[in-house]
Parts: C-alpha cells; sequence; structure tokens
C-alpha cells in the first residue's frame, strides 16, 4: 500500500509510464475502488455500486489515502472511454469545487 501521494498524481504518472495495472484505492469510508489502467489508459472503474467515471470521480475525491496494486486482469467490460488526461482534469477540477 501507498500511502501520503495524491491519487491524481500517481494515476497521472501510470498513465504517462503505459502500465497497465489494477489500481486498488481504499477510501475513507472502509470501501475500496478498482481502476484498469492499461497502456496509458483508464478503461474501467468499479466503486460498491458505480461504474465508469462516476465511480473514478468518487474515488479520487481525497487527496491522500491508501491505494495499492493488483495483478493484471481484464475487465469483463470497458466503461470508460475518454482520454486519461481529460478524466484527471475533470476529477481536479470536481475536488477542488468541493473544497471551496
Amino acid at each position: 500500500m501507498v500511502e501520503g501521494i495524491d491519487i491524481l498524481d500517481y494515476i497521472q504518472w501510470i498513465l504517462l509510464d503505459r502500465r497497465s495495472t489494477v489500481l486498488e484505492i481504499g477510501l475513507p469510508n472502509g470501501t475500496s475502488c478498482s481502476v484498469y489502467l492499461k497502456e496509458g489508459e483508464i478503461i474501467h472503474a468499479v466503486n460498491h455500486e458505480l461504474e465508469g467515471e462516476e465511480a473514478l470521480y468518487t474515488s479520487v475525491m481525497f487527496p491522500s489515502g491508501r491505494f495499492g496494486h493488483e495483478t493484471w486482469t481484464e475487465p469483463d467490460r470497458k466503461t470508460i472511454k475518454k482520454p486519461g488526461t481529460q478524466l484527471l482534469l475533470e476529477a481536479a477540477r470536481r475536488r477542488d469545487e468541493a473544497n471551496l
């Protein structure tokens, strides 16, 4: 598990490195989110009852937390089609608005 690093910065690094991994993000409420990153793109996210972009956005609202990697497995579906940079910018915007 990794702690003390902004999750958005960490995801950006994974995207730039073009890694394929399943990132498990531990949330403050005790649940977790699985984010599937494949060769520099975010292709799927699932968080409890949410999937896709909303699951991703909900999971990165906190600037720090606990997260780790699981062995890459192909998700059963692809729920995210936007470029990673666009997703990260939107996530940062939502986080900034929530902190107002």
